[in-house]
C-alpha cells in the first residue's frame, strides 16, 4: 500500500523550510520513501516523506506533524490513499 506522507500541498522542496543546522549550514528538503510496518504487520511505503538534511554535515531533521503521521501508520491509523496505490 502506498501513502503519501507530505504535510504540505506541494512536492517542491522549500529551501530553507528546516532552518538553520546547528554546525552552520542550511537544511535542504529532500523528499524520500519510507516503509514501515503497522501493529497487524502489513507494510506501508510512505512516498514524498519530507525531510531537511543539512548540506554541510548531513544532519537530518523532520517537522513535528511529518513524524505525527509516519507515527500514525506505525500505529494503525491510516492515511489518505494515493490514487492507484
Amino acid at each position: 500500500m502506498s501513502t503519501e506522507a507530505s504535510t504540505e500541498g506541494t512536492t517542491e522542496p522549500r529551501p530553507g523550510w528546516y532552518g538553520r543546522c546547528p554546525c552552520g549550514g542550511v537544511y535542504e528538503e529532500h523528499l524520500l520513501e519510507v516503509q514501515v510496518v503497522d501493529p497487524q504487520g502489513t507494510e506501508h511505503l510512505l512516498t514524498k516523506v519530507p525531510q531537511g538534511r543539512c548540506a554541510t554535515c548531513a544532519m537530518r531533521v523532520y517537522k513535528l506533524a511529518v513524524l505525527q503521521r509516519i507515527e500514525g501508520v506505525c500505529k494503525g491509523v491510516h492515511l489518505r490513499r494515493r490514487p492507484g496505490g
